[in-house]
């Protein structure tokens, strides 16, 4: 079972760039938009626990992600993109 970590972000210093923290740690790690299509998703990538490369989409579309989302996840992090789950991905209210 996955454990739930808060991620806070802010604008990095840089275009294409943004600070994160993750759960209770204080430190800012240093992230990277790959990809966004301005309307659906994003990929990104951002250091911790080693790096970790992400595909956010908006909660309207996370049971039917765009097949360009996917293809630039797949291009990008050279990773396939895990099916839905509900482990991952709670459905309902509090959904976020």
């Amino acid at each position: 079972m996955r454990q739930r970590t808060a991620i806070h972000l802010r604008l990095g210093d840089t275009p294409g760039t943004y600070a994160a923290t993750i759960g209770d740690d204080p430190t800012e790690k240093e992230a990277v938009v790959y990809y966004t299509d301005y309307e659906n998703c994003v990929v990104t990538s951002v250091e911790f626990s080693d790096q970790f490369c992400a595909l956010w989409t908006r909660r309207q579309v996370k049971d039917a992600v765009p097949q360009n989302c996917i293809d630039y996840f797949v291009d990008i992090c050279d990773s396939p993109v895990p099916e839905h789950s509900r482990d991952l991905c709670v459905d309902g209210e509090g959904d976020y």
